[in-house]
């Protein structure tokens, strides 16, 4: 049996998917990456499977698929490293995760308006493994673990200041500054104002957690971080918690995943 391929569609398809899967995934993970950014990488990986689709086309369809979900994956893994900044092993594998949730749960409301009628076979499954799996990520990539081994001794610092201050290694702040691509530590409100100056500037970044809309939290640019023994770091950006941290605790900062 033939079938046709028209390429427009085919095109306009891809694009959909990986805009749709892109997204979900970022937003579960309170990722905000820059919209624009987003859009212009699934262009890109629309034009780069389509061709490639075309330059196999002499292939059989079960080498053709394999090439195809391989490319797939490198490309995945192309947008965690330069495009999201995810710098770290867990930090890649949690967003693959994700994403694949993103690819079933599509594919499970497609398959809802298939033909018009509710595929109870192709949908329960899928909302099976939704509701199984997504609790199991969540507690092996952002469960709480052991508070204390995740506690650190950190310096920031400033233009005329280092600061030394105990960090929480918050394995769920993946939050990226959009004006820098930087990686966002969130200092509590009073160790913030301990490092401010008057010639710190402020500027206001975006972020949203699971359960709220989009907010804003000012944000400022430090020289570099250390974090226990490793090397300074420097392009990071420090964000002022919006409401203070609990009295009690042991850290006055959220360290950001990508920085492990």
């Amino acid at each position: 049996m033939n079938y046709v391929v028209y390429a427009d569609i085919m095109f306009i398809w891809i694009f959909f998917v990986n805009y749709i899967t892109y997204y979900i995934a970022c937003r579960i993970l309170s990722n905000c990456l820059n919209n624009n950014k987003l859009l212009f990488w699934c262009l890109c990986t629309a034009v780069i499977l389509e061709l490639f689709y075309i330059m196999t086309l002499h292939l059989t369809k079960k080498y053709q698929l394999i090439y195809y979900i391989c490319l797939n994956i490198l490309l995945m893994v192309v947008f965690l490293r330069y495009i999201t900044k995810t710098n770290n092993l867990r930090g890649i594998i949690r967003l693959m995760s994700y994403q694949l949730m993103a690819m079933i749960l599509l594919s499970g409301t497609l398959k809802l308006m298939e033909q018009g009628r509710l595929n109870f076979y192709l949908t329960i499954p899928v909302i099976i493994i939704i509701c199984l799996s997504l609790p199991k990520i969540h507690k092996t990539f952002l469960g709480p673990g052991n508070a204390a081994s995740n506690l650190y001794p950190v310096i920031i610092y400033t233009a005329t200041k280092t600061h030394h201050l105990t960090g929480y290694m918050d394995t769920g702040n993946i939050l990226i500054d959009p004006y820098t691509n930087n990686p966002v530590i969130i200092l509590d409100r009073q160790a913030a104002l301990d490092i401010l100056t008057p010639d710190i500037r402020t500027y206001p970044i975006p972020f949203r957690t699971i359960n709220s809309q989009t907010s804003i939290m000012e944000a400022f640019h430090i020289n570099g971080i250390k974090i226990g023994d490793s090397k300074k770091i420097s392009n990071v950006t420090a964000a002022i918690s919006p409401s203070p941290f609990n009295k009690g605790l042991e850290y006055k900062l959220l360290l950001n995943n990508n920085l492990k």
